[in-house]
């Protein structure tokens, strides 16, 4: 957690990432001119990476069951058509 205060005391925006106990959390920060301080907003790792997990998990989905009823449509198609 040393090197991501540090990185919020040199007055740069950016995002960072540090562990709290046992909770991995992101974190986005920003300088505030006017009063000299900085703003850091943090959310869990988990929480910040569900929705990419989300559609991960759905395409790779998508992708079986659309493999899945390929392989059936062309082995009934070449069974259907080599047929006497």
């Amino acid at each position: 957690m040393e090197a991501f205060a540090q990185q919020v005391n040199r007055q740069r925006k950016g995002i960072g990432e540090y562990a709290l106990g046992n909770v991995h959390k992101t974190a986005a920060f920003a300088p505030v001119e006017i009063t000299d301080w900085s703003v850091v907003v943090n959310v869990p790792s988990e929480e910040f990476t569900a929705p990419a997990d989300f559609i991960r998990n759905l395409i790779i989905m998508a992708g079986l069951i659309s493999l899945i009823l390929a392989s059936a449509f062309f082995y009934f198609f070449a069974r259907y058509s080599t047929r006497p």
